[in-house]
């Protein structure tokens, strides 16, 4: 789910003229620690809600008869296996989820209020910097088409 974030909303620092090495290499260690957090947190709190909701909802005549059990009474251990299932498939439908969240308030969560403005910066720079090159080498000239037109 961190690598999905990152990848998902750029979240990772690129080399450009205006950073330095060391800065870029601690935004970046920030960035995956402070979504591992996020994400570790999540995950254990899923796991703790929905083991208190499987203990409280699920008999063991029920686990024993939807799953392919071979003794009459499940053990902590089938309990646990399926609680860490749920959590996980939990888990991976909140990282395919986040792809519908704004990116501009994933960036607030994970960059500190100077980051986020930072890279807001640098993020206009480039834009201009495209711009001037489209400007430079837009094409102007007759309209082109596949066949000939006859005069």
């Amino acid at each position: 789910m961190v690598g999905w974030l990152i990848y998902s909303y750029s979240l990772w620092e690129r080399q450009s003229p205006k950073t330095q090495k060391l800065y870029r290499y601690i935004y970046n260690f920030t960035t995956v620690t402070t979504l591992t957090t996020i994400t570790l947190f999540n995950f254990l709190s899923l796991f703790l809600l929905l083991t208190i909701s499987t203990l409280l909802f699920v008999p063991p005549e029920l686990f024993s008869n939807w799953t392919a059990l071979n003794s009459k009474e499940p053990t902590l251990l089938n309990y646990i296996n399926l609680i860490w299932f749920i959590t996980s498939l939990g888990i991976l439908a909140g990282a395919m989820g986040s792809t519908v969240e704004n990116a501009d308030k994933i960036k607030r969560v994970t960059y500190s209020f100077r980051q986020y403005y930072r890279n807001k910066q640098l993020e206009q720079e480039d834009e201009d910097i495209y711009d001037k090159y489209e400007e430079n080498h837009s094409y102007v000239g007759q309209k082109q088409t596949h066949r000939e037109e006859r005069k």
